[in-house]
């Protein structure tokens, strides 16, 4: 079932990420049907991860704590590093790290948390293939409101759908080059999302196509660039995707 489950929000993201304006508009999409799946009142992608993040995409969350997160984020992350030690060993509630009186004196919690009425926190690292991508995090508002176990087991089957989404997003975001303009839009899609690792069956599975018609744009792409093989693809698209 939790194959299944993840394979239709997979699904879900993969047609958000041909439909997306850009990468804020998809993380705003995937914390939509992040929250939808497992159920929660707003949630954030941090990036980078683990530390220090630079970037806030948020749904369900005024501007301001976005603003006040990021201006204190060293402070925040430092007086939190429980909760980042717990999330190097995946998916964590904040209730599971915390007693209910350590957590009222975080400053995490009294400066953001507490204002926006969020009762219980769940996070989780996004990595694809060992390379660090961000954080999710999703809240729940009101008093008995709280992320369990079984929601805890949720997130740990759809992180890795999460993951995959994002890097192939990722690599669908073009900057352009003049040799790039050789290339059809897929071949550069293909092109770019196989420079961030992922397989043909990965791609195919995002873009919606066969694993064999993901190789035949690999090739003509490669053909067309003077590529000989897939590292050397990656090698002439660094710095431009």
């Amino acid at each position: 079932m939790g194959h299944e489950r993840s394979f239709r929000v997979f699904e879900r993201l993969a047609g958000h990420a041909q439909a997306a304006g850009g990468l804020t508009d998809f993380r705003e999409r995937m914390l939509s049907t992040l929250l939808e799946a497992i159920g929660g009142d707003s949630a954030s992608f941090l990036e980078p991860a683990p530390r220090l993040a630079s970037q806030v995409v948020g749904v369900g969350i005024a501007a301001e704590f976005t603003t006040r997160y990021l201006a204190n984020v060293g402070r925040y992350e430092r007086s939190n590093a429980r909760m980042f030690a717990a999330l190097t060993r995946g998916p964590t509630v904040d209730h599971l790290v915390y007693s209910p009186r350590e957590r009222e004196r975080l400053e995490f919690y009294e400066e953001v948390l507490r204002p926006q009425g969020a009762r219980s926190l769940m996070a989780s690292f996004v990595v694809h293939r060992g390379q660090p991508l961000g954080a999710v995090v999703l809240k729940r508002h009101g008093r008995d409101a709280r992320f369990e176990q079984d929601d805890l087991e949720v997130l740990a089957d759809l992180t890795p759908a999460l993951a995959l989404a994002e890097a192939g997003m990722r690599g669908a975001v073009w900057r352009g080059a003049p040799a790039l303009a050789t290339l059809s839009k897929r071949e550069q899609e293909v092109a770019g999302l196989s420079r961030r690792g992922l397989s043909n069956a990965e791609i195919a599975l995002l873009l919606g196509t066969s694993r064999n018609t993901v190789k035949q744009q690999m090739q003509r792409a490669m053909e067309k660039l003077g590529a000989r093989n897939r590292t050397e693809l990656a090698a002439m698209l660094a710095g431009v995707v």
